[in-house]
């Protein structure tokens, strides 16, 4: 989909800075907030939350290695670049894979591009293109437009270069392209700045994201505190009256819960008996096997297993 925009030239608001390493690319954008990482900070990423953000800047963590899937979009960017130079007839500018932009306003807003369209017929340029590869979307994604977490990746890079419009493209399952165009939202950025100003004051003063129920979190906290100070006491808030109810109410809806399927787990080892398999009127079997398990330091003996396998279709 792509849309016809009456827009004046545009000034760019962002400096350049070419790095010749990955790590002194790394290394720049542990110290700043990068285009990619506002969605997380706004906790609207399906990948990482802000605690984990948060850990990585501070070094408290490893950073995530780069997955296979982000090798396979590095690798078919040329590919999808070239797609969308036939299809608009647009022209590109390849920034280079370290290349950082640094808002004038704003230093610590920096951007990697994946490619500058520098020349677009009645549309102001230079303007932004993100690709996106994804081997699989949730029917109804990538419709109508990119998902949230792509569109505030694309405001954060708008905000960083002052450009007025972006491109976005991505290549589902290597076989359906398809291309959008995202209008610069000044309103919009004017509430993402504070929101990652006030994370750049978290890294400053080591106070860290509010917690959440992620193992990663619990890995963080682990991370920043990993001793007690003896004798130290601390009055908890107020509103820790109120984590400390939660978790009882927790607590005994998940021991009713275990008493539910303990029950109904023996019912059905009574029901099977000696029967090795059992099946539903659905179709849906359940199987109660015996092994033996190994002497050890304790006396062998055999356990039976009861497994359920769903019915196909």
């Amino acid at each position: 989909m792509t849309t016809q925009l009456d827009l004046v030239p545009t000034q760019d608001a962002s400096e350049i800075e070419e790095h010749t390493t990955e790590k002194d690319w790394l290394a720049v954008r542990r110290s700043a907030i990068g285009a990619s990482e506002a969605p997380v900070i706004l906790g609207v990423s399906p990948y990482k939350g802000p605690m984990s953000l948060f850990a990585e800047k501070l070094e408290l963590v490893e950073p995530d290695a780069q997955t296979e899937a982000q090798e396979w979009g590095l690798a078919m960017e040329p590919k999808m670049a070239d797609r969308y130079v036939r299809d608009t007839g647009h022209a590109l500018r390849d920034p280079g894979r370290y290349t950082l932009r640094r808002s004038r306003t704003v230093p610590w807003m920096v951007a990697t591009l994946d490619r500058e369209i520098v020349k677009a017929d009645g549309q102001a340029v230079p303007a932004v293109l993100e690709m996106k590869l994804r081997s699989y979307v949730k029917p109804g994604a990538w419709e109508d437009e990119p998902p949230v977490d792509v569109l505030v990746q694309v405001q954060h890079q708008l905000a960083v270069t002052g450009w007025t419009w972006a491109a976005v493209t991505v290549l589902i399952g290597y076989h359906t392209f398809r291309r959008f165009v995202v209008p610069r939202h000044d309103d919009f950025i004017a509430k993402l700045i504070p929101a990652e100003a006030a994370f750049m004051e978290r890294l400053r003063t080591k106070a860290h994201p509010p917690a959440d129920a992620t193992t990663a979190t619990r890995e963080v906290l682990r991370a920043l505190y990993p001793r007690e100070t003896p004798g130290l006491v601390v009055n908890l808030p107020g509103e820790a009256m109120e984590w400390d109810q939660q978790r009882l109410d927790a607590l005994a809806e998940l021991k009713r819960w275990g008493e539910i399927k303990d029950e109904a787990e023996n019912k059905l080892r009574a029901a099977l008996a000696e029967a090795e398999t059992g099946v539903l009127p659905n179709g849906t079997t359940y199987t109660y096997k015996a092994a033996e398990r190994a002497g050890y330091t304790v006396a062998p003996t055999v356990v039976r297993t009861l497994r359920r396998k769903e019915a196909k279709g």
